[in-house]
C-alpha cells in the first residue's frame, strides 16, 4: 500500500507541475544562472599533499615502492 500512495503523489506533483510550468522553467534557470555566479571562485587542486595526513612518509614509502618495481 505504501508504493501506492508514492505513486499517488509523484502522479499529483506532475499534474501539478505541468500545470505551473513556467514558474517551474523561471525557476530552475534562476537557480542555475545563481549558482554559476559562484563558478569563477571555485579553486579545484589536485595536488597528492591534500590526500594523506602525513605526507612526508608517504612519498617516502611510495619512491621505496617505485624504487623496487
Amino acid at each position: 500500500m505504501q508504493v501506492k500512495k508514492i505513486n499517488d503523489w509523484f502522479e499529483k506533483f506532475g499534474r501539478f507541475e505541468v500545470k505551473h510550468r513556467w514558474p517551474f522553467i523561471i525557476g530552475l534557470l534562476l537557480i542555475t544562472v545563481v549558482g554559476s555566479l559562484g563558478l569563477s571562485r571555485l579553486e579545484l587542486d589536485n595536488g597528492e599533499e591534500d590526500w594523506f595526513d602525513n605526507w612526508e612518509e608517504t612519498k617516502q614509502n611510495q619512491d621505496h615502492f617505485e624504487a623496487i618495481f
